[in-house]
């Protein structure tokens, strides 16, 4: 290195100006000029690649900074810009002619961090000359395998990474808004070298995403529609690329990083500010100004028209192209890429389903039908935005219902194709359409209570808009009776199934059920069922978690029905289905359960006129019931069932029994006390003494705790005496 930089001392000469540049290598450059001038070619092709071979060579020595500058300004002077003006615009075949020179502008661009790469670009009429028409590959390059070769796009692409890395803010913007050369350089990067690809992501994450100082408008125009489409192809490389990768790392997880940061951060050029579930152009601040002589017709009116069935205007024009090419159908990445485009822009979930069409194919559990399904899941699974998506208050008007719908229970979900799905014998494809219509329906719940709360002047207007989104989504949900056929076609053994089918019928009674009482469904049978089994000694721990969770359903589901019977014991159970749940319910560990059921038992007791509706009255039975050894809790159980059923039948007659055991006009007591009053002599008279003492220490328990409960203190020791008589007139 001494001797070369001996050498390089006697090649620069000092300029005569302070504003001309040192001489370097005087004889190569005249050299490189006489090629020029003769059409010497061996020279053309030598003479850059040698001198861009020593400003690789020294640009790590720290001795040869000067010199290496000060050749690089020689270089961009009016003369030897000639020379590479000579090479750049020869014929594109003449590839021996041009990366020379672009192997030499890297080096220039490039020295010293970028010592004179302002310069450069300020000569870009001549060193960004046909860039474009580089960066695009000969037809005999798509084809051939070139991995290891080097080509004038290679070459191109090298350079123009170069310029990305090292020029300012300024200039970077100026080159990455050129469309032609960011299109060029896109646009076959599908048939790049694995290493020239991973080369290329991280230069676009470094020096485009990752710069602060580039503006938004550069980086949007940089990340347009086309560029967007030609990164997507990127996440199929590793399949389609016979390349070795001996590191380890997919171009897919790359691109993939990359991409959604991109699409999920509003500073990046790709995201823009939107209004969610309310189109572009509406606005649903202004109600109509009144009209006396009109009729109010809310949503029916004719101003109202729902025009987004088949379009809807999005702001994200970027976004809504890229969500078109993505394939959720062969790739989890992709998936992954459009849930969490949807996330943070809402409006685009409507725009994407009412432009694609998907989930068209037999439902059979193939690769690409699982993937659907999983996109189509993960979709529905979104949380319904703030104020459905209208900046930071709840707007007067609603927004439109053939929006709302698609993102809840989006179209490929129509009717016939969940229908189908359920009708299916293969389990996987039953319990998705299951699962995503329960998922549906949690989520119309969600966004009918928004719909239903307080809206002041446009009350009118939601309330409609809500009567619209339930009679749409009876439209495209399947029946309840195909849901019924498939819970009684549902194998017992099958627990998750089952649990999963009661789930989704509890939530058709819940939230239609107009509908869902159109079909005579008796649970009690399937309550009696599910009862017996979790009374079961051998059931296993999971097993008894799924039983309780389908109760829990079951039990929702005989709340909101009529046909059940809570009080007819069948002939092969010990008691009614109400005293057999309450005993599962004094078994169970589950709080959560523990809880529901309670609700729900204490709601019957009351609706029948069992119970006063105070809050221990119920707590009250349950508490006289705990203590019991088995034995006496069967005798206890037997005499209650009894009595609860007696008062369900004739409430009336009991509630008159109770005025007739004190004139007391200050309180009030439950109907269940007049009941035992009555069947207690029936237990005495039987003569079964271990009967008579087990029932008798539950109606004693059972009177002091109401009394606790807060119930007439007269009209307990009124039933208290006639216990007491009819046990000593025996």
């Amino acid at each position: 290195m001494r001797v070369l930089k001996s050498y390089c001392d006697k090649q620069i000469s000092t300029p005569a100006k302070e504003d001309e540049t040192a001489v370097c290598f005087p004889d190569l450059i005249a050299s490189w000029a006489f090629g020029d001038g003769n059409n010497n070619e061996p020279l053309l092709t030598n003479v850059p690649s040698v001198l861009a071979i020593f400003l690789k060579t020294i640009s790590s020595e720290l001795e040869f900074r000067d010199f290496g500058i000060a050749l690089c300004k020689h270089l961009l002077q009016k003369d030897q810009l000639r020379l590479f003006n000579r090479g750049l615009t020869a014929t594109k075949s003449k590839e021996h002619l041009i990366s020379p020179c672009l192997r030499l502008l890297t080096e220039i661009v490039t020295f010293d961090g970028g010592a004179v790469a302002r310069q450069l670009y300020l000569r870009r009429y001549i060193t960004f000359k046909r860039m474009e028409v580089f960066l695009t590959p000969n037809k005999a390059q798509e084809t051939e395998d070139e991995s290891h070769k080097s080509t004038l796009r290679r070459n191109a692409q090298r350079y123009l990474l170069a310029n990305l890395r090292v020029q300012h803010a300024s200039e970077k913007g100026d080159i990455i808004e050129q469309h032609k050369i960011t299109r060029a350089f896109l646009e076959h990067i599908r048939k790049d070298p694995r290493d020239t690809v991973m080369e290329i992501i991280k230069a676009i994450e470094r020096d485009v995403v990752q710069d602060a100082g580039l503006s938004r408008k550069s980086k949007s125009k940089f990340f347009n529609r086309n560029n967007l489409e030609r990164l997507v192809t990127l996440y199929g490389y590793d399949r389609e690329s016979d390349e070795p990768n001996p590191d380890g790392v997919f171009i897919a997880n790359e691109i993939h990083r990359i991409m959604m940061n991109i699409c999920k951060t509003a500073g990046l050029g790709v995201l823009l500010p939107e209004t969610g579930w309310y189109p572009v152009g509406t606005d649903p601040e202004t109600l109509p100004a009144d009209d006396d002589a009109c009729i109010e017709l809310g949503l029916d009116s004719p101003i109202y028209v729902d025009k987004y069935r088949e379009s809807v205007p999005v702001r994200n024009g970027s976004l809504s192209f890229l969500i078109q090419c993505l394939r959720p159908d062969v790739d989890s990445l992709q998936i992954e890429l459009l849930v969490t485009i949807f996330k943070v822009a809402p409006e685009l979930v409507a725009d994407f389903f009412t432009r694609k069409t998907m989930f068209i194919s037999d439902p059979k559990a193939t690769p690409s039908w699982m993937a659907e399904s999983a996109f189509l899941f993960s979709t529905v699974q979104l949380p319904v935005p703030a104020n459905c998506g209208w900046k930071d208050k709840q707007p007067i008007l609603p927004p439109p219902v053939s929006i709302a719908i698609e993102n809840i229970l989006p179209r490929p979900l129509s009717q016939k194709i969940m229908t189908r799905c359920l009708n299916q014998n293969a389990e996987i494809i039953t319990l998705f359409a299951v699962r995503i219509l329960t998922l549906a329906f949690t989520k119309l719940r969600a966004v009918l209570k928004l719909f239903q709360g307080e809206h002041g002047q446009g009350q009118l207007f939601w309330n409609q808009a809500s009567s619209k989104l339930l009679a749409e989504f009876s439209r495209r949900c399947p029946s309840i009776k195909d849901v019924v056929l498939l819970f009684r076609r549902t194998d017992k053994e099958d627990l998750q199934q089952q649990e999963a089918v009661a789930e989704l019928l509890t939530c058709y009674y819940e939230v239609m059920p107009d509908i869902a009482l159109e079909e005579n469904f008796d649970v009690s049978l399937v309550l009696v069922d599910v009862l017996k089994r979790l009374e079961d000694k051998d059931v296993g721990a999971d097993d008894s978690e799924s039983l309780l969770s389908q109760l829990q359903s079951l039990l929702q589901i005989a709340q909101q029905s009529a046909s059940l019977r809570w009080w007819q014991k069948p002939t092969n159970m010990q008691y009614s289905p109400f005293t057999s749940i309450l005993k599962v319910l004094m078994d169970t560990a589950d709080k959560d359960s523990s809880r529901r059921i309670s609700t729900l038992l204490k709601t019957v007791l009351v609706e029948n006129s069992i119970l006063q509706s105070s809050p221990h009255a119920f707590a009250s039975v349950l508490t006289s019931l705990e203590n019991s050894e088995p034995e006496a809790l069967h005798h206890q159980l037997v005499f209650f069932d009894n009595c609860v059923s007696r008062v369900a039948k004739k409430p009336v007659h009991y509630i008159d029994m109770l005025d007739s055991l004190s004139k007391d006009e200050s309180g009030t007591a439950s109907a269940l006390v007049a009941v035992i009053v009555e069947q207690w002599p029936f237990v005495v008279k039987s003569g079964d003494e271990s009967t008579e003492a087990a029932v008798g220490s539950w109606i004693a328990s059972l009177l002091g705790n109401l009394k606790h409960a807060g119930e007439s203190t007269n009209v307990l020791k009124a039933a208290r005496d006639a216990l007491v008589e009819s046990t000593e007139t025996k």
